[in-house]
């Protein structure tokens, strides 16, 4: 693999970024999918527990988490986004690197 094929440090690897507006598409998606199996399950397991619900009440215990986890997931959605490697800026690689050089340097003369 020559220099040429290999990505640059100041370049993105991931390509553009996901919207807000497509990351909460994905996220609501994604819950609306959950849901149903969230009320399934629960229709399964609580009368294990001795739980009565009606399918009504089952709905509405559903739609509260299902509230609470497009919010989540959203939230997590733009934090991990906002924390994602950003490009370097150019020159900051030689500058970094130089800094490193130092470091070692210094580090031989300690031992």
């Amino acid at each position: 693999m020559s220099d040429a094929d290999e990505p640059s440090l100041n370049q993105p690897r991931h390509g553009p970024r996901q919207s807000r507006a497509m990351s909460l598409v994905e996220s609501f998606t994604n819950v609306v999918v959950g849901f149903g199996l969230a009320v399934l399950t629960q229709m399964l397991v609580f009368p294990g527990f001795g739980l009565r619900v009606s399918v009504g009440d089952n709905f509405v215990i559903g739609a509260v988490f299902t509230l609470v986890s497009i919010v989540r997931s959203y939230m997590l959605r733009r934090l991990f986004e906002a924390t994602r490697i950003r490009p370097l800026k150019p020159g900051a690689a030689a500058r970094w690197g130089s800094g490193l050089r130092g470091w070692r340097s210094r580090q031989s003369t300690i031992r």
